[in-house]
């Protein structure tokens, strides 16, 4: 047996190792940037919450909302006011958590007021601080995906933005098949508006390229929004369920497209620029929207 074992594996030990192998295979390691980045936001959420617990304890033993010794993690900078005060900054009663670059990594806010622990990261916020972390890992870096989508010529310069797992950017028209189709070349399709939110920062943010001669005293983009296969029955581009509130003027079943416009709210028109009103809208350009998650 021993001169067995000196020779080599056994059969029954070469199919263990190779099983082993296989389940390691399997698994999916992220990255070290994405270990480095997680490990940064973990240390400076850490931190916060420590800082809670120090001005919570003092605040306690003395009755004074007293200070807290300020943290610099490398890649996060605690900030509250001048005084480091455990009541927060003035006027907002926040203490941050904030790092050199909110393109990769979450900002923490304490509300000193509530305790209310939140993250704000890439145009989204929310208290469920597990999930965030886990996004860091899921989210690509947007520089070389930028770039690539800022190369095409039929998408507008300084156009690209990135909230969540979405990235956006204005494509050329002028018509709504246009608009999705240029999308639909940068691996996406026509903006879905999940709810109100988004659509209000989406009006908020993007860029608003204004045609000449325009008299409607409005711009607006068109969006992934139609009833154009089935009158009545309202469907985005990427095939998503309508859970947004939508009001269609509808004109006979001949305004089949949508566009959000800049004021804020969704307009239904037609797909043939000759009626549009003798100019009164230019549409030209819609909003894409590419996936940019894992």
């Amino acid at each position: 047996m021993s001169k067995q074992g000196e020779e080599g594996f056994s059969l029954i030990e070469l199919v263990v190792v190779v099983s082993v192998l296989a389940v390691l295979s399997a698994i999916a390691i992220p990255t070290f940037s994405c270990f480095q980045r997680k490990a940064q936001a973990t240390a400076a959420l850490a931190a916060i919450k420590q800082i809670h617990t120090e001005c919570e304890i003092n605040k306690s033993d003395t009755g004074n909302v007293g200070t807290f010794t300020p943290s610099n993690l490398n890649s996060y900078q605690i900030q509250s006011d001048g005084s480091n005060s455990c009541g927060g900054a003035s006027g907002t009663g926040l203490i941050s958590a904030i790092p050199t670059d909110t393109n990769i990594l979450p900002t923490f806010i304490l509300a000193t007021n509530s305790s209310e622990l939140t993250y704000s990261f890439k145009g989204q916020t929310g208290t469920n601080l597990t999930d965030c972390l886990g996004f860091i890992c899921q989210t690509r870096q947007g520089n070389e995906l930028q770039a690539r989508i800022e190369s095409e010529e039929f998408v507008v310069e300084g156009s690209y933005l990135e909230r969540g797992c979405s990235a956006y950017a204005v494509v050329e028209g002028p018509t709504w098949e246009e608009s999705e189709s240029n999308a639909q070349k940068l691996n996406g399709h026509l903006v879905t508006l999940n709810d109100l939110e988004e659509s209000e920062w989406i009006v908020q943010n993007i860029k608003w390229v204004h045609p000449e001669n325009n008299t409607a005293g409005a711009t607006a983009y068109w969006v992934g929004l139609t009833d154009a296969d089935n009158e009545g029955d309202l469907k985005w581009a990427d095939g998503s369920e309508v859970n947004i509130p939508v009001q269609s003027s509808d004109n006979n079943g001949s305004e089949d497209y949508f566009s959000l416009v800049d004021s804020g709210g969704l307009n239904d028109l037609t797909q043939n620029p000759g009626d549009w009103s003798m100019g009164h809208w230019q549409m030209q350009y819609g909003i894409a929207e590419i996936s940019i998650c894992n």
